[in-house]
């Protein structure tokens, strides 16, 4: 039994709701309840039928594992499953190595710079991988790299189109996660601990590997956890790299099964494994960190200091914290702009092989501007839902909705499927009537929403997290009702994480290529696909402008992220 409050009443919180709030019990449950259809029809239903299409018969429908056991017997598929996992490993363990001492350094030294380069690792996690694909080929590809042809007369072989080109652009394009969720968490150390043991004498790497990293290994861990599914969902930079070099992996070998005549059967069984591959990383990363996280924030715990490290090592870390944020993002993208503004590959940047023609050509393209629009509308659509379903989901779970966990649970599940795998679980879903989207904008809003929605319900949630429930109760007492609580307290409150929220999943949506790859149709194509449309059929100038085009449009919604909360928000979805 409940003991009466100083007020005389045993009631909770939810009970003074529906007991003031009769009338809209019913629409709030009613909102639940849409709440949980639309990640039911999102999530579970595309995911689901994956693993239904990889064991039935397409054509039939019914129970059928014969297609599915002969590809599991294929020796093909397990060497582009074995190559996917080692490219996944070895990327990953790559972005960690430089990652972590990387965040560190931006986080507790006082090395130079580190905002500078702090903003620069976040800009790479928003970059798309294809565009970082593409700058690398410009300069270390065949015939028309840049630094081609003086590496060979060095004698050293440089081309993209292998092992090392494929892991190492892979590493950049995904250890911005790692640095994300570290420095996270070297933020939130309690400074106590640290100078507990700098009481005790532990001198400064005595301090770092056995208190410092042992506190952060969880984090680590996460972060290493998705830069591992962001190296198997970088399927940009495999098309551009991977089959050029003849590397077999899984999600390129799935797209080569859509074409004529396309194999759904041997398409969802290597999906399948990639599922297991992702899962199990992830069940496997969540025991580790559910073992090894300690309580490290007390009430009042000092602020960590920052470490003094010599004047030399300050600008050499420095150094070696630009070489990675160059490698990464400042060096390629400026090979893609300046690349946009030559008319012949090839004859360096002379004055009479400078122009704007790539420009000018590149918008009288109906392509690129039916594709610039398709993207911005999509992106925005998706954007919309994806803040939509992420404050109801974050708000019911807050409220303890029934089964609001295990919901929130689903609906995180996508950020571990590649996309190209989600896509064929929306065509395996919505290809038949009384569903038939396949091919229609609708489709790609919807694959949008399910791919990226993890990341907005991040963001939400920590929006959401930050407000203290007396507020709710302040306006509950003075007799508001939870509509109008949540319209005139909580949402007004939450703004600016949920437009940081909306603009990052417009970003991300409007950038995504893996699943859009399979489900554009006539007059759907994306921006993504145009410029990896133009890559394949060797049309550099357009693809250049394109690709600067599409890097501009990323920076700029970069700016108005850290306009409107700082470099903090990228981090606080990382939490």
């Amino acid at each position: 039994m409940n003991s009466p409050n100083l007020h005389g009443s045993s009631e909770n919180t939810a009970t003074r709701r529906s007991r003031k709030l009769p009338g809209t019990q019913i629409s709030r449950n009613l909102v639940w309840v849409l709440t949980i259809v639309a990640i039911g029809v999102l999530v579970a239903y595309p995911v689901a039928r994956i693993f239904w299409l990889a064991v039935s018969d397409p054509s039939t429908g019914v129970w059928d594992s014969a297609a599915f056991q002969a590809e599991l017997a294929s020796s093909a598929m397990w060497r582009a499953t074995w190559n996917t996992f080692i490219m996944a490993i070895a990327a990953t363990a790559l972005g960690t190595v430089v990652a972590v001492p990387m965040a560190w350094l931006c986080e507790r030294s006082d090395m130079p710079g580190r905002r500078v380069i702090t903003s620069l690792v976040f800009l790479t996690f928003m970059n798309p991988p294809l565009l970082l694909g593409l700058a690398y080929v410009m300069i270390f590809g065949p015939n028309i790299g840049l630094l081609t042809g003086w590496l060979q007369a060095l004698g050293i072989d440089s081309t993209i189109y292998s092992w090392w080109g494929l892991i190492f652009v892979t590493a950049c394009a995904s250890f911005a996660i790692i640095f994300m969720t570290t420095s996270s968490s070297l933020a939130g150390i309690d400074g106590d601990l640290e100078n507990a043991a700098r009481a005790h004498g532990a001198g400064a790497m005595s301090l770092i590997f056995r208190v410092t990293l042992p506190l952060v290994r969880p984090a680590i861990a996460s972060g290493a956890l998705l830069s591992f599914v962001l190296a198997l969902n970088a399927f940009g930079v495999q098309a551009l790299i991977a089959t050029p070099a003849r590397i077999s992996l899984l999600t390129t070998e799935i797209y080569s099964y859509f074409s004529y005549p396309v194999q759904f059967s041997a398409a969802s069984t290597q999906a399948v494994v990639l599922i297991v591959i992702s899962i199990a990383a992830a069940f496997g990363a969540n025991l580790y960190i559910a073992a090894k996280t300690y309580p490290t924030i007390a009430g009042k715990g000092a602020r960590a200091d920052i470490t003094q490290i010599p004047r030399w090592a300050r600008w050499a870390a420095f150094l070696a914290c630009s070489g990675a944020v160059g490698l990464s993002v400042v060096i390629p993208m400026s090979v893609v702009v300046a690349r946009s503004f030559v008319r012949v590959p090839g004859r360096g940047f002379g004055a009479d092989n400078l122009w704007l023609g790539n420009y000018s050509q590149l918008f009288k393209l109906g392509d690129v501007s039916g594709a610039l629009w398709n993207s911005l509308r999509y992106g925005l659509s998706a954007a919309a839902l994806m803040v939509l379903i992420a404050l109801a989901l974050t708000y019911f779970r807050r409220e303890r909705a029934p089964g609001s966990k295990f919901v929130f649970t689903i609906a995180e599940i996508p950020f571990v499927v590649p996309g190209i795998v989600l896509a064929i679980g929306f065509i395996a879903a919505f290809s038949r009537p009384p569903l038939a989207l396949y091919g229609t904008s609708t489709i790609l809003v919807l694959v949008y929403v399910s791919k990226f929605l993890p990341i907005a319900i991040r963001f939400t949630d920590n929006a959401l997290g930050q407000i203290g429930s007396e507020l709710e109760e302040a306006a509950y007492a003075h007799g508001a009702s939870a509509g109008r609580t949540f319209l005139r307290v909580l949402l007004p409150l939450m703004k600016r994480g949920l437009t940081t929220a909306a603009v990052l999943s417009f970003i991300f949506a409007f950038n995504e290529l893996s699943a859009s790859i399979l489900l554009i149709g006539t007059g759907t194509q994306v921006a993504s696909t145009v410029l990896l449309q133009y890559s394949q059929e060797g049309l550099i100038g357009n693809m250049n402008a394109f690709a600067a085009v599409l890097f501009g449009i990323t920076a700029i919604s970069y700016a108005i992220v850290i306009r409107l909360a700082g470099n903090s928000v990228m981090t606080a979805g990382t939490n």
